[in-house]
C-alpha cells in the first residue's frame, strides 16, 4: 500500500515460524529498504492472526493461543535485528483485529502528528480543574548527555506547577499503537532515569497516545518493566474530570495500576 510520502506492507503471522526465521524476514526488510525507499518511510505492519480472522480463514493446524505473547515476542525480533533504529524503517506489530486501524493510522499520516498530540496534551493538563497545574517548557539540553541520539530525546520537556506543591519534572513522549521505535524510545528514555544519566532532575516520563483505544491496546511485552513512566491518553486528558488527571503505571506484562501525578 502507498501514499504519497509512505509504503506500508503488511504481513500476516500465522504464529508457527521461529524466531530466527522471523529476524531473517525483518533483515531482509532492512535490506530491501536500503536499496529501494531511502526517500520515503518505509512501514511493516506484522499482525499475528487472532480470533478476528477465524470467520474468513481456515486453520490447517490449531490457532496458537497467547496472542499478546506473539507480540511482544515480534516486538522483542525486531530489536534485535536492530531493525528499528533506521530513521525512515518503521515495524509496526498487533494483533490481526487492530491492524485494519493501524494501518489506517500510517496511510493517513496519524503517526505523524505528535506535536498535535503534544500541544494538545499540554492544554489539557492545564485546564484540568483537579489536576490544576501550569506547564513551562524546558529545553531537550538541559537533560541529555552528549552520547544521546536526538532520536531518542522525548517529545517534550515540562516543569509541571501546582501551588503550594513541590515542582516535578515530566519527560512527554507521544506513543503509537504497536510502534516498536516508539516502544524502544520509551524503554531507553525509562533507562536513562533508573541508572542516573539525565544531567537535570526528572521525575517521570508521560506516555500518550492519541486514543484510549490505542493505549488499551497497545502490548508492551518484555519491556513493561517501565518503572518511571505513566500512562494516558489525549483523549482521556481533554475529559477535565478527576479521570482525566489519572494516569496508569505497567504493574505486569499486562495489568497496569491507576496514578496520580498529584494526590487531592
Amino acid at each position: 500500500m502507498y501514499s504519497d510520502s509512505s509504503i506500508l506492507n503488511i504481513e500476516s503471522d500465522t504464529g508457527h515460524e521461529r524466531a530466527n526465521t522471523i529476524i531473517d524476514k525483518v533483515k531482509r526488510y532492512v535490506e530491501y529498504n536500503a536499496q529501494n525507499l531511502e526517500h520515503k518511510d518505509h512501514h511493516i505492519l506484522i499482525a499475528p492472526i487472532d480470533s478476528a480472522d477465524d470467520d474468513i480463514l481456515c486453520y490447517v493446524e490449531d490457532r496458537p493461543k497467547e496472542r499478546k505473547k506473539r507480540v511482544s515476542q515480534i516486538k522483542e525480533y525486531v530489536i534485535r535485528a536492530s531493525a528499528h533504529i533506521i530513521p525512515n524503517l518503521h515495524f509496526h506489530v498487533v494483533t490481526s483485529s487492530r491492524a485494519g486501524k493501524v494501518a489506517y493510522n500510517i496511510l493517513t499520516g496519524k503517526t505523524k502528528e505528535h506535536s498535535y498530540v503534544l500541544n494538545e496534551s499540554i492544554g489539557a493538563l492545564e485546564t484540568n480543574k483537579h489536576l490544576n497545574v501550569s506547564m513551562v517548557k524546558r529545553l531537550p539540553e538541559e537533560f541529555y548527555t552528549g552520547n544521546v541520539l536526538n532520536s531518542y530525546f522525548a517529545d517534550g520537556h515540562f516543569d509541571m506547577k501546582r501551588e503550594g506543591e513541590k515542582v516535578k519534572t515530566f519527560l512527554i513522549k507521544v506513543m503509537d499503537e504497536g510502534c516498536v521505535k516508539s516502544l524502544d524510545q520509551l524503554a531507553y528514555l525509562n533507562w536513562l532515569l533508573e541508572k542516573d544519566r539525565y544531567k537535570s532532575h526528572v521525575d517521570g516520563i508521560l506516555a500518550i497516545y492519541q486514543t484510549e483505544e490505542e493505549r488499551l491496546h497497545d502490548n508492551l511485552g518484555d519491556l513493561w518493566e517501565l518503572n518511571h513512566v505513566y500512562f494516558s491518553s489525549l483523549e482521556r486528558l481533554q475529559r477535565n474530570s478527576i479521570d482525566g488527571s489519572t494516569f496508569y503505571q505497567q504493574t505486569s506484562k499486562f495489568k497496569r495500576k491507576k496514578v496520580l501525578l498529584y494526590e487531592g
